[in-house]
């Protein structure tokens, strides 16, 4: 069961998302899937944070956001194709659907490679390095 804390991302990410996607021209494309990235970044870092936390459950943070983010690309995408009229004309409403499963498939990948940056960023080393003899 998700904690209400984990699904305040999930409804943050979605309306953030969301937003970035309906941005004209870049939205979809560019600000979407760089919302996602910082999300999930934000995630992986604030929930992942605790001490004793392994990379899975970083990853399993930062997949939150993402799946918000996915969600939101999928209601976008329609949305921003019925402005361009010879692209859903092109793609039609299965295809329209399809395209937008894959690009928040994509903003749901970014979202958890940005938890993992921000979790290697953070996380403290617990080997020694090579030539650390104490």
């Amino acid at each position: 069961m998700i904690s209400i804390r984990r699904s305040m991302w999930l409804v943050g990410a979605f309306g953030v998302a969301l937003a970035a996607a309906l941005t004209p021209h870049i939205g979809i494309g560019l600000v979407a899937p760089l919302a996602a990235l910082l999300a999930g970044a934000a995630a992986g870092a604030w929930l992942g944070n605790a001490a004793g936390d392994t990379p899975a459950h970083v990853l399993q943070a930062s997949a939150i956001p993402g799946l918000g983010a996915l969600l939101a690309t999928v209601v976008a995408f329609p949305i921003v194709t019925l402005g361009e009229t010879s692209l859903f004309v092109m793609l039609g409403p299965t295809g329209t659907l399809l395209v937008g499963i894959g690009l928040g498939l994509l903003n749901l990948g970014l979202s958890v490679l940005g938890g993992a940056l921000a979790w290697l960023a953070v996380a403290e080393p617990t080997t020694p390095a090579i030539g650390d003899h104490r």
